[in-house]
């Protein structure tokens, strides 16, 4: 009995088992399946085949000595090497690749910024256009190339690496044959070999008669006693992806290497290759910004080197006055990415307009110089869009105001010339800005000759029912001895004449006076006003106006977008005026607006007179008489379009 018991216990164990071990040879046939699934060959995926990055830039390199105009983007091109080169160093390089390659004449270099649009040649045969205050360089390129393509039937080659600018060339061309658009790493590529083969040949001449390349027969001939090495820019700085290191290399060792400096340059050269060798492979955060920090050192150590042994050339940099871009501080380079990139963006605004002096000063002129045969496509453009403007410190000619009548004519502005019947300005001269709306507005006077902010607020009511909200005007335009001059209404036109009417009636105190003026003194009604010693010119215009120039794309989206854009517009003006408290305070939107229509009124509707000598002797301080002298700039930004604001 016990035995048959012992047997009935036993038997769920050897049960349990025994489902264990199916289980477990289940899962083993199931895991095997799956590897054999896994090792079963696929069939080969077909590959696009891509050209190597030499040939293409051995293409495009091709297509910038094949074109009849090239055109640059400086600042693209700046930017592709973070902004290492200031716009000297691009412009004395591309004079001489243009040089070299006999395409003197046929090239042009734009760049941002500047306080006039102004096209100049040097001595070298290289065109240098700045796009001035109004425009960008990206809209003067797209003309340049409608221009070209369409008038002349030239074509075109453009270096840049703006996808939008491709595509807006690409819609101005004439067709797809006339334009060409290369990437700046080929024109930094070829630019830097031209340097090295002066160089190169620069030390042969020195030592001695250049030596036979491969494939040449017979003698070469000598050059004259009197000759002078010929004079090239130092090589650029070796950045990421602008040439090989190995290439670059073999360049240097045509030179005859027998100096520390040249040996020292080698050893930098092969141990940038393996620093971005590493890069390439990827690692790490921490040792990423090792290497990065390593390769900006290299490079900087090596473009030293090289600018220590052109010393004595006589080059486009030394025949200038020596300007070298403003530094950041230690302050700076301490402060966060967005502080950096706002520096940088007023550094660059700055260094344009000083360069562009450097070359008037240097000599360079609007026309050719003599003995260059330039490209008759590029002179005809040059002079029909950039010799009709003014001098070099005054601003580009306003729109054209359509003016019926008398000064108080209200228009829209208009592409065209200047206005031809503008009053001349009078010392103490105010502009008026009013922000017309049904029951709110805003005003704004602004100082007549050099755009600074007097004074601001908001309006409620209706001109024609609230007697108080016109005199709350002709105070803050008369105050400090104010004279009204220029009158700006931004609104419906329908709107926008109560308003008219009401500034510029005549008060009740002046109603004997306005009786016995001849003529109203040049205003529309024939009445004398308080505060007004003179004419007055009276506009009204859209929002759209100003806007369009004042605010970037992404700011005119919407509604919203655009008053925020405003208010940080406006207090950026109050800071540069010297109202700081009103920058910090609270700010109506509406007198934000009349803020920008005004400013936007000083530098676009009016051309800007000469200012009287009072206004230069009432500036005592240095900072007071820089902003009488120096033209104002509309907006500053940073490289995101973010508004700056001190």
């Amino acid at each position: 009995m016990d035995s048959c018991a012992d047997q009935q216990r036993e038997r769920p164990r050897w049960r349990a088992l025994a489902l264990l071990a199916m289980l477990s040879a289940h899962a083993s046939a199931v895991s095997s399946a799956r590897v054999a699934e896994c090792t079963t060959v696929r069939p080969p995926v077909s590959i696009r085949r891509v050209a190597p990055p030499s040939r293409r830039l051995r293409a495009e390199s091709e297509a910038l000595t094949q074109a009849d105009v090239v055109i640059i983007d400086g600042d693209n091109v700046r930017g592709k090497l973070a902004f290492r080169w200031s716009t000297r160093d691009l412009a004395e390089r591309t004079a001489a690749w243009a040089r070299e390659l006999e395409l003197t004449g046929r090239v042009l270099l734009f760049f941002d910024h500047g306080d006039a649009a102004d096209a100049l040649w040097t001595s070298d045969g290289l065109a240098v256009a700045f796009a001035g205050q109004r425009a960008s360089a990206d809209d003067q390129i797209v003309a340049a190339v409608r221009f070209l393509s369409q008038e002349h039937a030239a074509v075109v080659t453009v270096a840049t690496a703006d996808t939008e600018l491709r595509l807006r060339c690409a819609k101005a061309a004439l067709c797809r044959r006339h334009l060409q658009t290369v990437s700046p790493i080929a024109l930094i590529a070829a630019l830097q070999e031209s340097g090295l083969r002066s160089e190169a040949r620069g030390q042969a001449g020195a030592d001695g008669p250049e030596p036979l390349a491969d494939g040449d027969s017979g003698a070469r001939a000598a050059p004259p006693e009197d000759a002078q090495p010929s004079s090239a820019p130092p090589p650029l700085p070796l950045v990421r992806a602008a040439a090989d290191a190995p290439a670059a290399a073999a360049g240097l060792a045509t030179v005859a290497l027998g100096t520390a400096e040249q040996r020292r340059a080698r050893q930098i050269l092969f141990e940038l290759a393996a620093v971005r060798k590493q890069l390439r492979r990827g690692c790490a955060r921490n040792k990423g910004a090792k290497l990065t920090r390593r390769r900006s050192e290299l490079e900087l150590a090596l473009w030293r080197l090289q600018r220590a042994g052109t010393g004595g050339q006589d080059t486009l940099a030394q025949r200038l006055a020596q300007h070298e871009p403003a530094a950041p501080g230690l302050a700076a380079k301490r402060a966060p990415p967005h502080a950096a990139r706002t520096e940088l963006t007023s550094d660059r605004t700055l260094n344009a307009e000083a360069f562009r002096r450097q070359l008037r000063a240097a000599g360079a002129s609007p026309a050719p110089p003599h003995g260059v045969r330039s490209a008759p496509s590029l002179a005809h453009y040059l002079a029909r869009h950039f010799t009709q403007q003014e001098a070099p410190a005054t601003l580009a000619p306003p729109p054209a105001l359509a003016a019926a009548g008398s000064h108080a004519a209200a228009a829209e502005p208009s592409a065209g010339g200047a206005r031809a019947n503008a009053a001349p300005l009078r010392s103490g001269a105010r502009l008026l800005a009013v922000d017309v709306g049904l029951r709110e507005g805003g005003f704004a006077v602004l100082d007549a000759f050099t755009g600074a902010v007097l004074a601001c607020g908001g309006l409620r009511g209706s001109p024609l029912l609230c007697a108080p909200v016109v005199a709350q005007l002709r105070a803050a335009v008369t105050d400090g001895g104010g004279d009204l001059c220029r009158l700006v209404l931004e609104g419906n036109a329908h709107m926008c004449a109560p308003w008219r009417e009401a500034l510029l009636a005549p008060a009740d105190g002046d109603a004997t006076a306005a009786d016995g003026d001849a003529a109203g003194g040049g205003v529309a009604d024939g009445g004398a006003h308080v505060g007004v010693q003179g004419p007055v010119d009276a506009v009204s215009v859209s929002a759209q106006s100003w806007r369009a120039t004042m605010l970037t794309r992404r700011e005119l989206r919407g509604r919203l977008p655009a008053k925020d854009a405003a208010r940080q517009i406006a207090r950026q003006l109050l800071v540069r005026s010297g109202l700081r408290e009103a920058a910090s305070a609270r700010l109506d939107t509406n007198a934000a607006e009349a803020i920008c229509v005004g400013h936007w009124a000083c530098a676009f509707l009016w051309k800007p007179a000469e200012l009287p000598s009072a206004a230069v002797a009432a500036a005592d301080d240095a900072e007071g008489a820089a902003r009488v002298e120096w033209p104002w700039v509309l907006v500053e930004r940073t490289v995101a379009g973010e508004v700056i604001l001190k």
